[in-house]
């Protein structure tokens, strides 16, 4: 599913931007999509709960006249998120070099003053970027958990453990850059080879677990995080991580 977000407070080009997106996601026959038009940047902000390269964000650099405004907004999504795409679309060309000091790794800089058709192509190539994303999941580096309420994408490498939340029919991601609550079940996720069920409450990822404490039944994690280890989990998990260096020598 494609989740797109815009940000920008003149109607007229809320508008210019969801007509262009509408027709390429007709045209494209994408019909997993969804598009949030915002005013304001505390609802924008307010409404992603989700985590991806399946949402991109086109921001108006400048909101109530408030000149970087959107490049602030641009760094707490990114802060948050280091996979979503964002795209900036702005009459304030000359403000394209403050992109790079604000370290949001944006994928486009797409100037409102652009011919029409210069405009929707740029708009429509980023749309392509994010569509193949959603074609090509690198199953064997990400990890990817699809449900009716949430799509959730990220690197093997970055997760260190999973748990199940206090609210019902939600889990923990927790890593190296994240932690965020999602809808899903440890069901969904213990099948996957990547990581092991160590207990009735938590999945872990053996290549993160920086020391395994066997009298406290602890995984220790380079975050300085923990989790419980079931007793007749231990030697499992110890197995899982000599698998990961070739055995026991």
């Amino acid at each position: 599913m494609i989740q797109v977000y815009i940000l920008e407070d003149d109607f007229k080009q809320q508008s210019r931007l969801e007509n262009i997106i509408t027709h390429y996601l007709q045209e494209q026959h994408i019909l997993e999509s969804s598009i949030s038009l915002h005013g304001r940047p505390d609802q924008l902000l307010a409404e992603v709960k989700e985590k991806g390269n399946h949402q991109i964000f086109f921001l108006d650099i400048e909101i109530k006249n408030e000149e970087k405004k959107g490049l602030e907004i641009a760094r707490r999504i990114r802060e948050k998120d280091n996979q979503a795409v964002i795209v900036f679309v702005t009459t304030h060309s000359e403000l394209m070099p403050l992109t790079f000091q604000y370290q949001v790794s944006a994928f486009d800089f797409i100037d409102k003053n652009f011919s029409e058709e210069k405009f929707s192509e740029r708009i429509k190539a980023a749309l392509d970027y994010v569509a193949g994303n959603l074609d090509q999941p690198a199953a064997d580096k990400t990890f990817l958990l699809e449900n009716d309420y949430s799509r959730i994408q990220m690197p093997y490498k970055d997760i260190y453990y999973i748990e199940v939340s206090a609210t019902p029919h939600k889990l923990i991601l927790h890593g190296q850059y994240d932690y965020m609550e999602f809808y899903g079940t440890l069901a969904e996720v213990e099948g996957n080879p990547h990581f092991l069920r160590v207990h009735r409450s938590y999945v872990v990822n053996p290549t993160n677990v920086a020391k395994l404490d066997y009298s406290q039944r602890l995984a220790h994690f380079p975050n300085g995080e923990t989790c419980i280890v079931a007793r007749p989990k231990i030697k499992e998990l110890i197995r899982a991580i000599e698998a990961l260096h070739g055995g026991r020598k």
